[in-house]
């Protein structure tokens, strides 16, 4: 007798989503840092910061620089000015836009 298809549970479900970001992680290793970084999720939390080398990413970060295509020069600019506080508002998208 065939089974049903059985809905995916709340942990499967978050297990897939944190596995996710760990390879959305790696992709940015990868993409940005030649797949060579000291790459670590801060408090083991995979959907928050990301410890990449000396650098300090959040997820969402990470996504953004892939989906907007920013180049290497392009994604470290934008850190620089957003971490000096010079354009602490300015967006990852409008960051594109104006470069």
């Amino acid at each position: 007798m065939p089974t049903k298809k059985q809905e995916p549970t709340g942990k499967k479900i978050l297990k897939n989503y944190y596995r996710a970001c760990c390879d959305l992680a790696v992709l940015f290793d990868e993409i940005y840092f030649e797949g060579k970084a000291d790459i670590y999720p801060i408090a083991h939390e995979p959907d928050g910061v990301w410890g990449v080398n000396d650098y300090f990413f959040d997820i969402q970060n990470m996504a953004q620089a892939i989906e907007y295509e920013f180049t290497e020069d392009e994604l470290f600019e934008w850190y620089d000015r957003w971490t000096s506080g010079e354009d602490k508002e300015i967006s990852m998208k409008n960051f594109k836009k104006l470069s």
